[in-house]
């Protein structure tokens, strides 16, 4: 009796997530034209085992997900999403079964590098095919499988019932539908924008999942909160009727993979207005099947838009019949035929034979999530060895750390190193009249100094308007700048009313800089960052949360991946423990904190140049509780211009000066704790040079901790100073040591 054919999928979410937002047809999508006798849904994420939709779901940790393939001996397994469904099977594979990768999204931030050793990638739109042969996918293993749409389903529903209840639901007038998560892919905080410049007959209705707290709190500054509308979801199949409802549905989105809630709406004969790019205009033509906005940044352009297709009858009818036709070629039939074809090709390949480099690549890839947490100098030291190996392998060499928003979203995460955000998309902050409005209760207050720092301004300023939470205020503050730096400053401040612009006459430095910005600040939390550096696009939602959640916390702070000047990762500068304030600067650069911290401290001491934070981080744990957040949100750049680049003796002068007034405010410091922080400062006074300095401290370390557990190290820095490096590594290479690689951060 011959096998059964199986297949094994790895659904992005699970089954019962599908089944409640009103999915009815997951055993079709899974197995087109029934051409597996069985089909195994297996995923960490499911709540146990059950047989439903023609399907035997079951729950399959990560570490076991191998072991589960080797029993069932599938004849293909298919991963649904690039991220870590790509990654928990491509990692697993096993012998003579091919695996199938389906990449659904242009966000370079959620595709794994381990794409690149499926035997077939499966892309929804041409802008996919391109991200996903930027990763090293050769066009041969390409294929086109867009989204398909249910023609039966999703058809003008002008008659149904369901659209007089929507009538009665919300307020007359003319009514704009936007269907999409509440995130800054979808645009909200734009058409939020919009809607106060159109006529008050105009409504907004919101369908999508999401925090909406932050979207209301900008409607309501923008004066339109009563005209919008939020709904949390909307069962897939009633959606036809809300997309025959709506006068125009709007839905503006920065950046797309595919975007099935166009084509659903094309297929219900809605008068679309959406943006003009890729892969909405592979599909859609603008005048013919929607409107495309080139400017869908602009209030005022997107406004226009959709006075134009609501207002002009004759424009929108021309637009439904033409989003009717559009729809077609993505029917449900001609989609599942193209995919049993996908499936028929991929049961005669030969399966893809993996050498050992690249097993270790793989392996590397999954190992990140653990190394994110551990020394920069490890990471560094792992990611050369791994380069080595890919290398070999003929890959690119694989970099170290996360520059980008690295969530667990499941077994076998990822750390991406792309920019954040999709390719070819800048975030451009809310433009028009509108500008001219003043928030009057940011929750968040980000304060950026800057002296002649324009090289990286626009990218410093770009990642805080690129924020996934909308209710903050960014305070530029120039500090006497003599080059082009004040002009782009009232550029951004023009741009973008939660943006203002503070210019000083006379040069202050960096603590008085700080200060100058905070009395202008009005949020009550309150964050700064560095003109060279950036944020990731759910920092200060993440530490918000953090924050709101943890009442009894002051201060938060997260983890930052190294970049050089390039922008290419270089390692990871870890949140450390706030004990180890003692020792160093744990809490980095990416924070968020209360104001009430701000208001206690009095600010920056503005005699402390060069080490102002880590003084503000020194007294403020005297009175105040911090914590870390184990996760990299911040891209912190090292380059030679850098002030720790350009001050790195007075940097260790200020620092010892902090420490020393702290420890002399601290009576009640755990008496290890004081030795730890005199340990740390004989070692900075020995790689300075100060040997007296260094020595008291180092004295007074030893009878503090009751034992010199510096003596080892301070041997080996003694060697170098008086040595020299390279003779001292000579010398230990004769006495068959290792040489020493040296540290510029003493560790404790």
């Amino acid at each position: 009796m011959p096998r059964s054919r199986r297949l094994v999928v790895i659904p992005s979410d699970p089954i019962e997530a599908y089944e409640k937002a009103g999915y009815g047809a997951l055993e079709r999508y899974y197995n087109p034209q029934r051409l597996f006798d069985e089909v195994y849904a297996l995923s960490p994420f499911e709540t146990g085992d059950r047989q439903a939709h023609g399907m035997s779901i079951r729950r399959v940790a990560a570490n076991r997900f191998r072991e589960a393939i080797e029993e069932l001996q599938p004849a293909v397994v298919r991963a649904y999403g690039g991220h870590w469904p790509s990654d928990l099977a491509c990692r697993n594979r096993v012998p003579g079964v091919p695996v199938l990768v389906s990449v659904h999204d242009t966000n370079r931030a959620i595709l794994h590098r381990s794409v690149r050793y499926a035997d077939l990638v499966l892309c929804v739109s041409k802008a996919v095919e391109d991200l996903v042969a930027s990763r090293g996918v050769e066009r041969a293993r390409i294929r086109s499988l867009p989204n398909r749409v249910d023609l039966q389903v999703f058809r003008p529903a002008a008659d149904d019932p369901l659209g007089a209840e929507l009538s009665g639901r919300f307020p007359p007038g003319r009514h704009i539908l936007h269907v999409g998560r509440q995130s800054r892919q979808k645009n909200q905080d734009t058409l939020i924008a919009a809607l106060a410049l159109l006529p008050g007959e105009y409504q907004a209705v919101f369908v999508g999942r999401g925090d909406t707290g932050p979207y209301a709190s900008l409607a309501r500054r923008f004066g339109v909160f009563r005209r919008c509308h939020w709904v949390e979801a909307v069962r897939n199949c009633d959606l036809a009727a809300w997309y025959s409802w709506c006068d125009c549905m709007c839905t503006p989105s920065r950046w797309e993979g595919f975007g099935i809630v166009f084509i659903e709406a094309a297929a219900c004969g809605a008068a679309i207005v959406t943006s003009n790019l890729a892969p909405m205009n592979e599909y859609l033509v603008h005048g013919t099947s929607a409107h495309l906005v080139d400017d869908y940044e602009s209030p005022q352009a997107l406004a226009q838009a959709m006075r134009e297709v609501c207002e002009n009858d004759e424009y929108r009818h021309r637009l439904a019949a033409g989003a009717r036709q559009a729809a077609q070629p993505f029917d449900r039939d001609r989609i599942d035929a193209l995919e049993a074809g996908i499936y028929r090709e991929a049961l005669k390949l030969a399966p893809r034979v993996l050498t050992a480099p690249q097993r270790v690549a793989m392996a590397w890839d999954a190992a990140l999530r653990r190394l994110k947490r551990a020394p920069a100098g490890l990471v560094r030291r792992a990611a050369a060895a791994l380069g080595r190996a890919a290398t070999s392998a003929g890959d690119t060499p694989v970099a170290p750390a996360d520059s980008s928003a690295a969530s667990d979203t499941g077994p076998g995460a990822f750390v991406s190193m792309e920019a954040p955000g999709p390719p070819g998309i800048s975030p451009t902050p809310i433009t028009g009249p509108t500008a001219e409005r003043s928030l009057e209760s940011p929750a968040i207050s980000v304060v950026l100094p800057t002296h002649n720092g324009g090289r990286y301004l626009d990218e410093a300023v770009a990642s805080v308007v690129a924020q996934t939470c909308v209710d903050w205020e960014l305070i530029l503050v120039d500090d006497a700048s003599t080059d082009d730096t004040p002009a782009k400053l009232d550029a951004w401040a023009a741009r973008d009313p939660r943006i203002r612009a503070v210019h000083l006459a006379a040069n202050r430095k960096l603590p008085g800089a700080l200060n100058d910005g905070f009395r202008h600040a009005r949020g009550e939390l309150l964050a700064w960052t560095s003109d060279d550096n950036a944020y990731l696009p759910e920092a200060l939602q993440r530490m918000r949360e953090v924050l709101a959640t943890r009442p009894e916390l002051d201060v938060v702070y997260a983890d930052a991946t190294l970049v050089d000047a390039s922008g290419a990762a270089i390692g990871l500068e870890p949140a450390r423990p706030p004990e180890d304030l003692a020792v160093g600067n744990c809490v980095g650069p990416c924070f968020l904190y209360r104001r009430r911290v701000h208001e206690a401290l009095g600010g920056y001491d503005e005699g402390l140049f060069l080490a102002e934070d880590y003084d503000f981080w020194l007294r403020a744990s005297l009175e105040f509780r911090l914590e870390p957040l184990r996760t990299p949100l911040y891209l912190y750049r090292r380059h030679g211009q850098s002030l720790s680049a350009q001050r790195a003796h007075a940097i260790s002068l200020a620092t010892e000066t902090a420490v020393e007034r702290w420890l002399g405010r601290a009576k009640d410091l755990p008496r290890r704790m004081r030795g730890r922080a005199h340990e740390a400062l004989g070692l900075r006074a020995l790689l300075r040079g100060d040997v007296p300095a260094g020595r008291r401290h180092l004295l007074r370390a030893t009878w503090l901790l009751g034992r010199p557990p510096w003596f080892r190290r301070c041997r080996s820095y003694m060697v170098d100073f008086l040595l020299g490096a390279a003779a001292g590594n000579r010398l230990r290479t004769w006495l068959g040591r290792p040489p020493k690689h040296a540290s510029s951060e003493p560790q404790s």
